[in-house]
């Protein structure tokens, strides 16, 4: 039987979208669907959180990688259901395409610091359903294969329902797992120079030491 309505999933009591979107996730699994297919699950998705509007950019390869779409989605929390978020996206391709689409997050787990459950129901800018995927997200470098197997089990699924993104065929040049790369990196350049700044400090008083232990036998 087709689908052509968002389903309604049991979320999370108490959803604390504070602790949630501060940081970054990445798709790891997904049921599959037209639009969320081997090329196009490879998605990273980079989040800000400001006066109750999550700010959210990623971007994907259309099947083939012919095509790479960059998203950025702007939402707020529904105003009767505190688990639900509702996110107007806007997608631009390097064809020059741009497609306006919304989507309807419902959060049915989640521990904040490691993985997430989500139900995601797709609609064109004219409110008529699109597609709709069940969702597992692990924050950057934190997948957990074995634990993403239980989660499935949990909700009475199975692995071979879902597409997985270690099988990707398009490798995403841009997203959080990179991004928190570049954080380490800038983090562990940071440490070095301080570490350096300290060591010159110290080479400079064995220097000043030298030339006080010189002037002395001079004198």
């Amino acid at each position: 039987m087709e689908k052509n309505e968002c389903q309604r999933y049991g979320s999370m009591v108490n959803f604390d979208p504070n602790r949630f979107f501060e940081g970054d996730w990445s798709l790891t699994y997904s049921t599959k669907s037209a639009r969320v297919t081997e090329s196009t699950i490879n998605r990273d998705y980079l989040i800000t959180m400001q006066d109750g509007t999550i700010n959210v950019t990623y971007g994907y390869n259309e099947n083939g990688c012919g095509n790479h779409y960059d998203v950025h989605c702007n939402g707020t929390q529904n105003s009767k259901w505190s688990s639900e978020f509702n996110f107007d996206c806007h997608l631009h391709n390097e064809r020059q395409e741009k497609t306006v689409t919304h989507i309807n997050a419902y959060f049915i787990a989640t521990d904040y610091d490691n993985y997430c459950v989500v139900y995601r129901c797709v609609k064109d800018d004219d409110d008529k359903f699109i597609e709709d995927n069940l969702f597992i997200l692990f924050r950057p470098n934190k997948t957990d294969e074995s634990y993403a197997n239980t989660l499935v089990e949990h909700y009475g699924l199975k692995m071979e329902e879902f597409i997985t993104r270690k099988n990707t065929t398009c490798p995403n040049s841009v997203g959080a797992e990179k991004k928190e790369n570049v954080r380490e990196g800038e983090e562990g350049a940071q440490e070095e120079e301080e570490g350096n700044g300290v060591q010159k400090e110290e080479e400079d008083e064995e220097e000043e030491e030298d030339e006080d232990e010189d002037l002395g036998t001079e004198a």
